[in-house]
């Protein structure tokens, strides 16, 4: 494709995207047209459909297309730390952690609106899912945990996920007042402590 095609490409994709995120934050995903998106992009609808088969192909791509990017973020981080150490460190999770919310700030307009309540609870699933599979099915594996759970691993792994998508929206919604670093670093606490060390409850 040509250079200046792709370009332009992108910036009507771009467009589109920004208008859908806009409309989302007004009214609830499941009422919102082509129609709508197109007159808030200032585009026409000949051009959403050139892209495009229709709005659930468009957010089914733009959905699958930013949490694709979220993966090879985690990604990146549990590769640094597989060449650091095989052994388990408090760096192992927080620096995951770190990537997953330094990706979630970069791009909180999308993942504010689209984990609220005007947005889209498949959008939610295919997130939480990826935090249980990525974050702390990975983090077991690579610290050699298999066969050591005194709990249910499903059990598990899906408080921990769901844990972590409720502090996620919670900073979110609280307009991310809390550093990056502050974030990684707390839930890193939790998740190896358990709720009930990190209240010091027990020590």
């Amino acid at each position: 494709m040509d250079e200046k095609i792709d370009i332009r490409v992108k910036k009507t994709k771009r467009s589109l995207i920004n208008a859908f995120i806009e409309l989302v934050n007004k009214k609830n995903i499941n009422l919102i047209s082509v129609n709508e998106i197109v007159k808030v992009a200032e585009l026409n609808r000949g051009t959403f459909y050139l892209h495009y088969e229709n709005k659930e192909d468009f957010i089914n791509t733009i959905s699958n297309e930013i949490l694709d990017e979220f993966v090879m973020w985690i990604k990146r981080a549990q590769k640094i730390n597989s060449i650091k150490s095989e052994k388990f460190n408090s760096n192992k999770p927080k620096d995951t952690l770190y990537e997953m919310f330094n990706f979630v700030g970069e791009n909180h307009k999308f993942f504010s609106n689209m984990l609220g309540e005007n947005g889209s609870t498949v959008f939610r699933d295919k997130m939480q899912e990826i935090i249980k599979n990525r974050v702390y099915k990975e983090l077991m594996h690579s610290i050699k945990l298999e066969g050591k759970c005194v709990v249910d691993k499903d059990i598990l792994f899906e408080f921990t996920s769901s844990s972590c998508m409720g502090l996620i929206l919670y900073w979110l919604n609280n307009g991310r007042k809390e550093s990056v670093e502050y974030m990684a670093e707390e839930l890193t606490k939790i998740s190896i402590l358990g709720p009930i060390r990190a209240l010091g409850i027990i020590k």
